[in-house]
């Protein structure tokens, strides 16, 4: 079977979530994407001899399976779905013969299913984007306040954001944040501070 060429891509997700990203940070992200929609998880290796030096805050949209594999969450989500919808309209395709009412009724079943299909990612993402603020703003928002250095807790806060917006803007209890600037104040007492170091070998931030 040949690699679909393809995946679902969120405009507005994508340029929520690379809103502080540099634009050299944004190409290598995309870049990186796309390989590993081509080719599967990637070794840290393979990343640094594609794009050259991975920074912090490009680093924090990757995870690292038990391989030591980098993968991006959404996208592996997104392909599993298009995946499972492209089996079903195969499977549809294969009931009845060309031209008889078996075949136009599975047509019919599956330009429904493909209808629904397209209506539920569109309710996805409004239902994603509802109530979320964009990256920046939110930053913006933790910047004013005092109870902490924001410095220190920036990247800390950075990969807050992203998990909740990952789990559709629900905390880690499953509860959906009403009010996102009273929650990320109660969460700050369990975040910690990162202690950003350069190495004189690198350019590259070691956390």
């Amino acid at each position: 079977m040949a690699k679909d060429p393809a995946f679902l891509f969120y405009s507005q997700d994508f340029y929520t979530g690379v809103s502080t990203m540099s634009f050299e940070d944004r190409g290598k992200y995309i870049s990186i994407l796309c390989l590993m929609h081509q080719q599967g998880r990637l070794s840290e290796e393979s990343i640094s001899f594609i794009v050259g030096l991975v920074s912090v805050n490009l680093k924090s949209k990757f995870c690292i399976d038990e391989n030591g594999l980098w993968y991006n969450k959404r996208l592996e989500e997104e392909t599993e779905k298009r995946n499972k919808f492209t089996e079903s309209r195969r499977n549809n395709g294969l009931l009845g013969g060309r031209g008889n009412k078996k075949n136009k009724a599975s047509a019919k079943a599956s330009a429904k299913h493909m209808g629904n299909h397209m209506e539920a990612e569109n309710e996805n993402v409004n239902n994603i984007n509802n109530g979320v603020p964009p990256l920046s703003e939110f930053l913006d928002f933790c910047k004013t306040i005092k109870e902490i250095n924001y410095t220190a807790y920036e990247f800390s806060l950075k990969s807050k954001y992203e998990s909740w917006v990952d789990n559709k803007w629900k905390d880690g209890n499953g509860n959906k944040i009403k009010n996102w600037k009273s929650k990320i104040k109660n969460t700050i007492p369990f975040l910690k501070p990162q202690e950003i170091k350069t190495s004189r070998n690198s350019n590259i931030p070691q956390i």
